[in-house]
């Protein structure tokens, strides 16, 4: 695991998922990526969670597809945020 690598240690993966360190990782990872991408394509705010999306918990179909309508009314604060506007002006505008 990557945080054992780095010696980076956590209680909870809430705890993980907010470390600075860590986002900063993905971001990373994801800038490595973006550039196969089209400008609309790419992906610019996200957000880390915690949770493992399963059968049990909702998110998945016996199938192992995404409920889309489950996941956007469970998550809807978290979207909410993402795609949140005058808050990721200020984000913009920091990068």
């Amino acid at each position: 695991m990557w945080c054992a690598e780095k010696e980076i240690s956590f209680s909870s993966l809430e705890e993980m998922t907010q470390m600075p360190e860590i986002k900063k990782r993905f971001q990373k990872e994801i800038a490595r990526f973006n550039k196969y991408f089209g400008a609309t394509e790419q992906i610019k705010r996200f957000e880390l969670m915690a949770d493992e999306w399963s059968i049990e918990t909702g998110e998945l179909t016996a199938n192992l597809k995404l409920k889309r309508s489950f996941i956007c009314n469970k998550y809807k604060s978290l979207i909410d945020k993402i795609f949140d506007l005058k808050t990721n002006a200020s984000v913009n505008e920091e990068s």
